[in-house]
């Protein structure tokens, strides 16, 4: 038995170890098992608001113990080195997304050859056999056999049906398009009080970059995106963490910034009493429109919804409400 003091390593293996076996009592309690990676299937708890507080809790224990693990136990150069290289897995993965390399595996279980999935994508094979291997050793598809890759239970998130799949094309193209562009912000003395990464980057504020030709289409997936952002971090709270039957009919809620108004749709079908105003820039307002025609046109036809355009900096949010939610904005 050592003598030395290892407590720092075995307290972070102890924590990890109860996590796990929360995480296997809750699925326990559903009558599951712990769904393996190598399935296909999304299996239970896939949005915040179904899933039990033991387990968030114990899946964020999970999380960050097996990080500081790896870090502790791993020499400093290369945690630095491997932290540094990061970039690498979003940079694959708006490849494959964009490519739709999840929708070409689907209901395929033995996989495909890369060359297939290059030739039937327009990317060059030996490129695109050394991407998927990359996203493979980190969880996303499997390779089934050398050069020939599947989906998994993490890459059916990237199917174009999914709306997870904008919000990592949103993530891995601007937003890490604008993050390699942050130090020079923040050191140029010209841009020091108010500089923009993403502005330096594509030479547009990040609204005004979509109605651009480069940027056009990736503005035409930000509403999708925001729908995605919405299901991974619990969208649906909302509805759950008030007592919304003890308003009155017609209680009004302005969602401030809200984009599409997903998260306040979904208050509004769970309470149908409830009104909503969503509130944010012009052009953003023209996509939840559109978003709202299409996903819950009884709201507009029964004038249960407004749409209301303003100035982040210049205007005040609509008075008279009885409500004002304000959500990933600030």
């Amino acid at each position: 038995m050592s003598s030395f003091d290892n407590t720092h390593i075995t307290a972070l293996t102890d924590l990890i170890n109860k996590a796990v076996q929360d995480i296997i009592a809750e699925y326990a309690s559903a009558g599951r098992a712990v769904p393996s990676l190598d399935t296909l299937e999304s299996g239970l708890f896939q949005v915040p608001e179904e899933t039990p507080a033991r387990l968030t809790k114990a899946i964020q224990i999970v999380e960050a113990a097996c990080a500081q693990l790896s870090c502790t136990v791993a020499p400093p150069g290369s945690v630095m080195i491997n932290k540094s290289l990061e970039h690498e897995e979003p940079a694959c993965l708006l490849v494959v997304t964009e490519a739709r390399i999840a929708d070409l595996l689907l209901d395929k279980p033995q996989g495909l050859p890369a060359s297939e999935l290059a030739s039937r994508s327009g990317l060059d094979t030996r490129k695109l056999t050394r991407i998927l291997r990359l996203l493979a050793t980190k969880h996303c598809f499997k390779e089934v056999k050398p050069g020939v890759f599947a989906n998994n239970r993490l890459s059916m998130k990237l199917l174009s049906s999914d709306t997870v799949s904008s919000i990592v094309c949103l993530l891995t193209d601007e937003s890490l398009r604008a993050s390699a562009y942050l130090n020079e912000t923040l050191t140029d003395p010209s841009e020091r009080d108010g500089g923009i990464p993403f502005i330096r980057a594509t030479g547009y504020p990040f609204f005004d970059y979509h109605k651009t030709r480069q940027g056009l289409k990736k503005g035409e997936r930000f509403p999708r995106a925001m729908v995605g952002w919405g299901d991974v971090t619990g969208k649906g709270l909302l509805a759950k963490v008030y007592p919304w039957t003890s308003q009155p009919a017609n209680t009004t809620i302005c969602d401030v910034g809200g984009g599409n108004g997903h998260v306040t749709m979904n208050l509004m079908k769970a309470h149908p009493h409830v009104k909503v105003v969503v509130q944010d820039q012009p052009q953003v307002i023209e996509m939840a429109q559109k978003f709202w025609a299409k996903e819950c046109p009884g709201a507009m036809e029964k004038e249960r919804v407004q749409f209301v355009p303003f100035d982040f900096f210049k205007d005040a949010a609509v008075q008279g409400c009885d409500f004002y939610y304000i959500r990933s904005i600030l």
